[in-house]
Protein backbone atom coordinates (compact mmCIF):
# COMPACT_ATOMS: atom_id res chain seq x y z
CA UNK A 1 0.00 0.00 0.00
CA UNK A 2 2.92 2.68 1.33
CA UNK A 3 4.26 2.07 -2.53
CA UNK A 4 1.33 2.42 -4.45
CA UNK A 5 0.67 5.53 -2.37
CA UNK A 6 4.64 6.62 -3.74
CA UNK A 7 3.83 5.52 -6.76
CA UNK A 8 0.88 7.75 -7.21
CA UNK A 9 2.53 11.33 -5.48
CA UNK A 10 5.60 10.54 -8.02
CA UNK A 11 3.11 10.49 -10.80
CA UNK A 12 1.40 13.80 -9.74
CA UNK A 13 4.45 15.27 -9.61
CA UNK A 14 5.30 14.60 -13.27
CA UNK A 15 2.18 15.34 -14.32
CA UNK A 16 2.46 18.57 -12.84
CA UNK A 17 6.08 19.32 -14.08
CA UNK A 18 4.74 18.70 -17.31
CA UNK A 19 1.53 20.87 -17.25
CA UNK A 20 3.81 23.76 -16.73
CA UNK A 21 3.94 26.46 -19.62
CA UNK A 22 6.54 27.63 -20.79
CA UNK A 23 7.29 30.59 -22.95
CA UNK A 24 10.34 31.97 -25.33
CA UNK A 25 11.85 34.45 -23.51
CA UNK A 26 11.15 36.76 -26.39
CA UNK A 27 7.83 38.65 -25.49
CA UNK A 28 4.95 37.57 -27.58
CA UNK A 29 1.99 39.22 -28.14
CA UNK A 30 -1.60 38.68 -29.45
CA UNK A 31 -4.22 41.01 -30.52
CA UNK A 32 -7.32 40.04 -28.49
CA UNK A 33 -9.58 42.90 -28.75
CA UNK A 34 -10.41 46.85 -29.82
CA UNK A 35 -13.60 48.60 -28.63
CA UNK A 36 -14.53 52.26 -29.37
CA UNK A 37 -16.73 54.56 -27.05
CA UNK A 38 -17.41 58.08 -26.88
CA UNK A 39 -17.05 60.10 -23.33
CA UNK A 40 -17.44 63.29 -24.49
CA UNK A 41 -14.22 62.42 -26.62
CA UNK A 42 -13.90 59.33 -28.58
CA UNK A 43 -12.16 56.57 -26.61
CA UNK A 44 -10.37 53.26 -27.38
CA UNK A 45 -9.77 49.97 -25.65
CA UNK A 46 -7.40 47.69 -26.83
CA UNK A 47 -6.50 44.41 -25.64
CA UNK A 48 -3.79 41.88 -26.13
CA UNK A 49 -2.58 38.99 -24.48
CA UNK A 50 1.38 38.79 -23.84
CA UNK A 51 3.88 36.00 -22.80
CA UNK A 52 7.47 35.72 -21.40
CA UNK A 53 9.40 32.79 -20.62
CA UNK A 54 11.83 34.71 -18.26
CA UNK A 55 9.24 36.96 -16.75
CA UNK A 56 10.99 40.28 -17.28
CA UNK A 57 8.46 42.42 -18.26
CA UNK A 58 7.38 45.68 -16.59
CA UNK A 59 9.75 48.61 -14.22
CA UNK A 60 9.76 49.42 -10.62
CA UNK A 61 7.17 52.14 -9.95
CA UNK A 62 7.92 52.64 -6.73
CA UNK A 63 12.24 52.74 -7.38
CA UNK A 64 14.65 54.14 -9.61
CA UNK A 65 15.24 51.61 -12.44
CA UNK A 66 17.95 50.73 -14.85
CA UNK A 67 18.74 54.29 -16.40
CA UNK A 68 17.97 53.31 -19.63
CA UNK A 69 14.08 52.52 -18.56
CA UNK A 70 13.81 55.46 -16.60
CA UNK A 71 15.17 58.26 -19.51
CA UNK A 72 12.07 60.00 -20.85
CA UNK A 73 14.21 59.97 -24.60
CA UNK A 74 14.93 56.25 -24.53
CA UNK A 75 13.29 53.93 -26.73
CA UNK A 76 13.08 51.97 -23.85
CA UNK A 77 10.76 54.65 -21.68
CA UNK A 78 7.86 53.10 -22.53
CA UNK A 79 7.48 48.93 -22.51
CA UNK A 80 4.05 48.71 -24.15
CA UNK A 81 4.47 50.70 -27.05
CA UNK A 82 1.23 51.63 -28.90
CA UNK A 83 1.56 53.81 -32.17
CA UNK A 84 -2.07 55.12 -34.18
CA UNK A 85 -1.41 54.10 -38.17
CA UNK A 86 -3.04 56.00 -40.52
CA UNK A 87 -3.90 54.29 -44.57
CA UNK A 88 -3.08 56.78 -47.27
CA UNK A 89 -3.07 55.81 -50.64
CA UNK A 90 -3.46 51.87 -49.31
CA UNK A 91 -0.38 52.22 -47.20
CA UNK A 92 -0.15 51.87 -43.80
CA UNK A 93 2.42 54.49 -41.80
CA UNK A 94 2.89 55.43 -38.48
CA UNK A 95 1.26 58.92 -37.32
CA UNK A 96 2.80 61.97 -35.60
CA UNK A 97 -0.44 63.90 -34.27
CA UNK A 98 -0.13 67.14 -32.17
CA UNK A 99 -3.22 68.96 -31.80
CA UNK A 100 -4.72 71.22 -29.24
CA UNK A 101 -7.61 71.97 -27.33
CA UNK A 102 -8.29 74.80 -25.30
CA UNK A 103 -10.75 74.83 -22.24
CA UNK A 104 -11.78 77.74 -21.98
CA UNK A 105 -12.68 79.44 -18.46
CA UNK A 106 -16.12 80.90 -18.77
CA UNK A 107 -15.51 82.84 -15.95
CA UNK A 108 -13.32 85.08 -17.49
CA UNK A 109 -13.30 87.56 -20.22
CA UNK A 110 -9.37 87.23 -20.24
CA UNK A 111 -8.20 84.29 -22.67
CA UNK A 112 -4.86 83.87 -20.04
CA UNK A 113 -6.93 82.12 -17.74
CA UNK A 114 -7.92 79.40 -20.44
CA UNK A 115 -5.93 76.40 -20.37
CA UNK A 116 -4.50 74.55 -23.46
CA UNK A 117 -4.02 70.45 -23.27
CA UNK A 118 -1.26 69.53 -26.16
CA UNK A 119 -2.44 66.07 -27.19
CA UNK A 120 0.36 63.41 -28.71
CA UNK A 121 -0.26 60.26 -29.96
CA UNK A 122 2.58 58.98 -28.22
CA UNK A 123 0.28 59.55 -24.67
CA UNK A 124 -0.78 56.30 -25.23
CA UNK A 125 1.69 54.16 -24.45
CA UNK A 126 2.45 53.14 -21.39
CA UNK A 127 5.19 51.82 -18.90
CA UNK A 128 4.12 48.37 -17.82
CA UNK A 129 4.57 47.62 -13.65
CA UNK A 130 7.05 45.34 -12.21
CA UNK A 131 5.36 41.56 -12.80
CA UNK A 132 8.21 38.94 -12.39
CA UNK A 133 7.14 36.51 -10.06
CA UNK A 134 8.97 34.84 -7.05
CA UNK A 135 9.75 30.98 -7.46
CA UNK A 136 11.64 28.82 -9.84
CA UNK A 137 8.83 28.98 -12.46
CA UNK A 138 9.18 32.85 -14.06
CA UNK A 139 6.83 32.36 -17.41
CA UNK A 140 4.27 34.98 -17.66
CA UNK A 141 1.04 34.90 -19.61
CA UNK A 142 -1.33 37.71 -18.94
CA UNK A 143 -3.59 40.50 -20.79
CA UNK A 144 -2.96 44.07 -21.10
CA UNK A 145 -5.65 46.41 -21.58
CA UNK A 146 -4.90 49.85 -22.36
CA UNK A 147 -7.96 52.27 -22.52
CA UNK A 148 -7.77 55.99 -23.60
CA UNK A 149 -8.91 59.30 -25.74
CA UNK A 150 -8.43 58.66 -29.41
CA UNK A 151 -4.92 60.91 -30.12
CA UNK A 152 -6.93 63.20 -33.32
CA UNK A 153 -9.39 65.22 -33.19
CA UNK A 154 -12.62 64.32 -33.71
CA UNK A 155 -14.34 67.60 -33.68
CA UNK A 156 -14.03 70.91 -35.62
CA UNK A 157 -11.65 70.30 -38.30
CA UNK A 158 -10.51 66.35 -38.64
CA UNK A 159 -8.43 65.96 -41.23
CA UNK A 160 -8.95 61.83 -40.84
CA UNK A 161 -12.60 61.81 -41.81
CA UNK A 162 -13.33 58.76 -44.13
CA UNK A 163 -9.27 57.65 -43.65
CA UNK A 164 -8.99 54.30 -41.76
CA UNK A 165 -6.66 54.07 -39.11
CA UNK A 166 -5.36 51.26 -37.00
CA UNK A 167 -2.96 50.85 -34.41
CA UNK A 168 0.46 48.82 -34.04
CA UNK A 169 2.11 47.60 -30.51
CA UNK A 170 4.54 45.77 -28.64
CA UNK A 171 6.33 45.73 -25.94
CA UNK A 172 9.51 45.41 -24.71
CA UNK A 173 11.29 43.00 -21.48
CA UNK A 174 14.21 44.49 -19.69
CA UNK A 175 16.74 42.17 -21.29
CA UNK A 176 15.42 44.73 -23.99
CA UNK A 177 13.86 42.05 -26.03
CA UNK A 178 11.20 43.56 -28.46
CA UNK A 179 7.96 41.10 -29.06
CA UNK A 180 6.22 40.73 -32.37
CA UNK A 181 4.13 43.52 -33.37
CA UNK A 182 0.27 43.18 -33.46
CA UNK A 183 -2.12 45.08 -35.48
CA UNK A 184 -5.50 45.93 -35.13
CA UNK A 185 -8.61 46.14 -37.45
CA UNK A 186 -8.42 48.89 -39.55
CA UNK A 187 -11.21 51.60 -38.51
CA UNK A 188 -12.94 53.86 -41.01
CA UNK A 189 -13.79 57.57 -38.96
CA UNK A 190 -16.71 59.18 -40.35
CA UNK A 191 -18.12 62.55 -39.40
CA UNK A 192 -19.14 62.56 -35.78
Amino acid sequence: MKSLFLAFVIGVFFWGCSNQDTYPIIPSLEFKSLTFGDKGRYTFTLTATFTDGDGDIGYYQDRPNDPVFDDTLSQYYYNFVLNLQVLKNGVWADSVIVYTDINFNVDSIASDNDTTYTYYNDLVSLRLPYLTQDGQNKGLKGDIEKSAFLPIPFFGDNPFVGDTIRFRAFIYDRALHKSNEIFTPGYLILTP
